[in-house]
């Protein structure tokens, strides 16, 4: 567990009063696609973990 508390999350980037602020630098095109893809990777561990956990999602 990341110990993130999703509520508080929720509340703050639904507050229109808070400021938008970047966690580092922002990527785009290809460079964010190798990233996001990095990143399930480390998650998932295989391509087909990955496969799975968006046929379920596609699947609700």
């Amino acid at each position: 567990m990341s110990g993130t508390d999703y509520d508080e999350l929720a509340r703050v980037l639904s507050d229109s009063s808070v400021p938008v602020t970047s966690a580092g630098r922002v990527l785009t095109g290809d460079a964010a696609a190798k990233a996001g893809f990095k990143f399930l990777l480390a998650e998932y561990r295989t391509v087909d973990a990955i496969n799975e956990a968006i046929r379920r999602g596609r699947a609700s």
